[in-house]
Formats: structure tokens, sequence, C-alpha cells
């Protein structure tokens, strides 16, 4: 007889296998049908090794769909990659559900001005063409710089091109429920700009608003 330890191990085998198939599917948001609401979603992107957010339509579709993004993380994404966050594109979530979005602007407006006048951060004095918003701040060359990173005429350690683009595509975290940017990160291996969704804070440098910013910055020979 098979022990219990063997069934386990060979129906453990079986799922991971269903799910790796699973995985590996392309986006599918499905079909509208009868009075079905169009629900948030996560699929598991191959290219990125990434869960992304899908709006599903309520019918059809394919098995790559997840209820929530710790289900999508755990049955698809490589341990070596870690969990990273989820993302999704404003426009594609306003178009799904136009209430669904509520800005308060003049907070979002003031909040992003404090960001922009803080002269300590990074992203300011290393002068980085992102409008990630990353609080990570500048530090002085002192004790020296970190790999990847130069000592500039001002004495602030700031990042080479090649150690910016090199960086993975990172969605950062919510600043506000439902509220995610379509924008662009150089890709080594593709020797390319790929788009991929940021969540609004966080994240790291290699972002970009358009692809021509990322390929001027990324892919130019300066």
């Amino acid at each position: 007889m098979i022990s219990n330890s063997i069934r386990i191990l060979l129906l453990s085998s079986f799922v991971s296998a269903v799910w790796s198939l699973n995985c590996r599917q392309e986006k599918d948001t499905g079909i509208n049908c009868d009075n079905n609401p169009i629900t948030l979603k996560f699929y598991f992107d191959m290219r990125t090794n990434v869960c992304q957010p899908l709006f599903y339509r309520g019918c059809g579709g394919n098995d790559n769909r997840f209820d929530t993004r710790e289900e999508c993380s755990d049955a698809c994404v490589p341990q070596k990659a870690g969990k990273k966050k989820l993302k999704i594109d404003k426009k594609e979530n306003e178009e799904a559900d136009p209430e669904a979005v509520e800005e308060d602007d003049e907070e979002d407006s003031e909040e992003e001005e404090e960001i922009e006048k803080d002269m300590s951060l990074m992203v300011n004095v290393c002068k980085l063409p992102t409008d990630a918003k990353i609080d990570t701040k500048a530090q002085k060359c002192d004790h020296g710089c970190p790999t990847g990173y130069r000592c500039t005429k001002k004495n602030f350690c700031c990042p080479y091109k090649d150690h910016v683009c090199a960086l993975p595509a990172a969605s950062g975290s919510e600043r506000l429920a439902f509220k995610h940017y379509g924008r662009y990160a150089y890709q080594p291996g593709l020797k390319n700009c790929i788009r991929f969704s940021y969540f609004g804070q966080g994240g790291n440098f290699n972002n970009f608003l358009t692809y021509n910013d990322c390929k001027k910055f990324c892919m130019s020979s300066e």
C-alpha cells in the first residue's frame, strides 16, 4: 500500500504541476455575461515574473486567475523573484469601474509638491529622470559610495546610469486604493523598455513616465 506521506507528496506534485501550467496562460479578462459584475482578480505575468491585477468580466477566461495577490504569488511567483507588489494601470481601472477611483487632487498635489521640494532626496539631488515617489535620502561620499554609485562634485553618492537601468521593474506600494499608473522600465535582457504598472510610491529609479524617457536615459550612448 502507498503510505500517506507518499500520497501527500504525489498530490502536492500534481497540484504544483497544474498551477505551473495555469501560471503560463495568457492574461484573459473573460467576457461580459448576464448581470455579473466586473471584479478585481489577479494573474501571473510570465514576462516579468510578477502577479498583475486584471478586471474579470464575469464569464469565461482561463485558469491563470486568482482571487487575491497572495494566492497568485503562492502559486506562481518563483522564490528567487520574491513576492512583489501587484500592479494595475489607472486608466484600465477607471474604464472598468470609474466610481472605484476617488481622488483627492488637492491633497495629492500637496504631497507631491512636498516630495519635489525635498532637496535631500536622492531623486532630486542626483536629478534622476523619474517621477516615482521614492523617499531614499542622498548620502554624502565621506565614507565612500556603494557599488553602482559614484561621488559627484557636490560630494553626494549618485547611481550610475547602468546601475539604474539594471534594476528590475518594481511596482512599489499603493498610495491610494485602486490608483495605479502605467510606467516604463528598461529590461537588459530584452535590450528595450517594457511597460509595467506602478502603485504610486516606493519602487526604484528604473521607472519612467514614458517609453521615450526610458529610451533616452537607458538606450542612448550618452
